[in-house]
């Protein structure tokens, strides 16, 4: 595991998720968010489910267009098995710390979070031939104390709603 990988998890572990979430709106955004029960129903919607998954699309690419043997693909699933054990020592803790969050929507909420922290880890591992940085974007926005809860635009001008 790379050092910046490394870090990138010591960060989210020891981060104070959802500490600075504030419902202020944002004048420029068209999505309006005004509770946390607004920012769930946001982040679990099919809508951006299917937009994150969207997203993967350019990571995909870039590891199918390297050799087999390439530490991208041939260390990938180790690499993966080794955060998903360090994730759930903390992921569901942090997410059962959230009061607003209805019972019936806690697994989902952790898996989403564990698969954009998943595809961050491989932005961030494989920089040198990804070059997308969206689920390292979210991942420093949870660190700062913020949520992202939605995606507000297309999928290649937009930006985050962020609570």
């Amino acid at each position: 595991m790379e050092k910046i990988t490394r870090n990138l998890l010591d960060r989210l572990r020891s981060a104070d998720w959802f500490e600075n979430v504030t419902f202020d709106h944002d004048e420029n955004s068209e999505i309006e968010i005004k509770s946390w029960e607004d920012a769930i129903a946001h982040f679990l919607d099919q809508e951006f489910g299917s937009f994150v998954l969207a997203k993967t699309d350019d990571i995909i690419d870039a590891a199918n267009g390297q050799a087999a043997d390439a530490p991208i693909n041939s260390e990938w699933d180790d690499l993966v098995d080794v955060c998903k054990l360090e994730m759930n020592q903390y992921v569901p803790s942090k997410v059962y710390n959230l009061e607003h969050i209805a019972e019936k929507d806690r697994k989902k909420m952790i898996d989403r979070i564990n698969w954009i922290i998943i595809y961050a880890i491989r932005e961030t591992e494989y920089s040198d031939v990804i070059k997308t940085h969206f689920y390292r974007d979210w991942c420093e926005i949870l660190v700062s104390g913020h949520f992202a809860c939605y995606w507000d635009g297309d999928i290649e001008q937009g930006e985050f709603v962020v609570v």
